[in-house]
C-alpha cells in the first residue's frame, strides 16, 4: 500500500542539511565502505592498511569541504556586515 501510494503521489525528499556534501563525497565514503567490507571479510595486513589509508583520505577530502563552505558563508557574512545588511549577518 505504502508503495502504490509512494508511486502515485511521489515521494519528496527533504532540503539537503549539508551544501557542502556533493557526489564527489557520496563515491569517496562508498569506496570506504567497500575497502571495510574487504578487510571484515578477509582480514589481512594489506587490507587493513588500504581500508585506513582509504578512511585517512576520505577524511581529509571531507575536511576541505567543509572548510572551504564555512570560509565562504564567512566571507558572505563579512560583506552582508560591511554593506549594513543586519538580517543577513544573523541569518544561519
Amino acid at each position: 500500500m505504502n508503495e502504490a501510494a509512494r508511486n502515485i503521489v511521489g515521494q519528496e525528499e527533504g532540503p539537503q542539511r549539508n551544501c557542502w556534501f556533493d557526489k564527489e563525497c557520496l563515491i569517496i565514503l562508498e569506496d570506504v565502505k567497500r575497502a571495510y567490507s574487504k578487510m571484515v571479510s578477509r582480514n589481512t595486513r594489506q587490507n587493513e592498511q588500504e581500508c585506513k589509508d582509504k578512511s585517512k583520505q576520505a577524511h581529509k577530502i571531507l575536511r576541505q569541504k567543509k572548510r572551504v563552505m564555512f570560509k565562504s558563508k564567512l566571507e558572505q557574512k563579512e560583506i552582508a556586515c560591511n554593506n549594513h545588511e543586519a538580517k543577513q549577518v544573523i541569518r544561519k
